[in-house]
């Protein structure tokens, strides 16, 4: 069986506000060319769909073309719901995109969710759970399940996962050792939201989501493919794209990175003021990291003129002097909890940001909220 893995498409998300709609767009047609090409036997989504619980109007339009390209293709789509996701509306119809080969995670009722391919080799298990913390796992399983990983491991355990087939994991969740960057929201204080690879025995493939840094443990049996285009600037070095599988007889898996080439790319440039006012002009996604040691009248502005998708400058030898660009139009309604939570502490404190154990204690109210519906 082959199958095209991907990750994190965020539909509707803004970096410093700037719309992405375009750029999302080329993404998603360059990966319907790309199963058009490929032709693999299914497809695999590892969850957060939109960037938002409640999406515009515009993003689930942008879905909507996405997922129906891929059903007249022919190819199965297996689809989860992530953090970002509200889980009702992604399972939303889900007995009417089965029969069109739609197949998307219902809500969590305590056990993995199968469904069953068939090729030469014969069966193979596909195994989906939504994102879930411990506090949905508890009110299956009781009041033992404090960690991420007590959570995935007793529903793993209690879903009779056969190990003599061919087993197909889709999750989405944070697995140990895994590299994280600045686009990620995180879901929990400290290290409770780290899950093991032991936990994974059962699967011969574990395809994740949650994570935008490409990566691979255990010989890329366990795989993030990282998020569809690069939405943090810590991302500039990363190549975007999918992961190509293949499943063979038992044990047998070979995996290639497919990459995707974005309209914009998203990246840094580094020098003094005047070095890059001197440089070509160039219409990607930009921060500007200046070296020099005294801050530059309207810098901001008078690099757009070079630079017209400058969204962020930074003085490297100066602190507390960082300036981004703000959209006309900017709306809070397109910004999470904790980047409006973090703009009103910078307010409030003289522009200086939260440090990592005020973080972590607004991280820790916003769950509990969360976990209290």
């Amino acid at each position: 069986m082959r199958f095209l893995h991907m990750a994190d498409l965020h539909i509707g998300k803004r970096i410093y506000g700037m719309d992405l709609f375009e750029d999302q767009k080329h993404i998603l047609d360059q990966i319907l060319e790309k199963i058009g090409e490929l032709k693999p036997d299914a497809v695999l989504l590892s969850g957060d769909i939109y960037d938002r619980a409640q999406p515009s109007s515009r993003s689930i339009n942008m879905l909507n073309d996405f997922i129906s390209g891929i059903s007249e293709t022919g190819t199965p789509l297996f689809m989860i719901s992530g953090n970002h996701d509200n889980p009702s509306q992604i399972s939303y119809l889900g007995g009417v995109l089965k029969k069109n080969g739609i197949i998307v995670s219902m809500p969590f009722d305590g056990k993995l969710q199968k469904h069953v391919l068939e090729d030469g080799f014969g069966k193979v298990n596909i195994y989906m759970l939504p994102f879930i913390r411990p506090v949905h796992t508890r009110q299956f399983y009781g009041e033992d399940i404090v960690t991420y990983e007590d959570a995935v491991r007793t529903v793993i355990e209690n879903s009779c996962v056969d190990e003599r087939e061919r087993n197909v994991l889709l999750l989405h969740q944070y697995v140990a050792g895994a590299v994280r960057c600045e686009s990620e929201d995180p879901v929990s204080v400290g290290t409770l939201d780290q899950i093991g690879t032991g936990v994974f025995g059962s699967f011969d493939y574990v395809a994740l989501g949650h994570i935008h840094t490409p990566q691979s443990f255990e010989g890329n049996r366990i795989s993030y493919p990282g998020s569809m285009m690069k939405y943090s600037f810590d991302e500039a070095g990363q190549i975007k794209g999918m992961i190509l599988g293949e499943l063979k007889e038992k044990g047998e898996l070979d995996t290639k990175r497919i990459p995707l080439k974005p309209l914009r790319d998203v990246r840094t440039e580094k020098g003094t003021f005047r070095e890059l006012l001197n440089r070509a002009g160039s219409d990607d996604y930009i921060e500007a990291q200046l070296e020099d040691e005294q801050a530059q009248i309207d810098a901001m502005g008078t690099l757009r003129i070079r630079f017209p998708n400058l969204l962020h400058l930074r003085y490297l030898n100066i602190q507390g002097r960082d300036e981004a660009f703000v959209p006309e139009g900017t709306d809070i309604e397109d910004k999470s909890d904790l980047e409006l939570f973090t703009e009103f502490f910078r307010m409030q404190n003289g522009d200086v940001p939260m440090n990592d154990r005020e973080r972590g204690y607004f991280l820790q109210i916003l769950q509990e909220m969360e976990d209290r519906g």
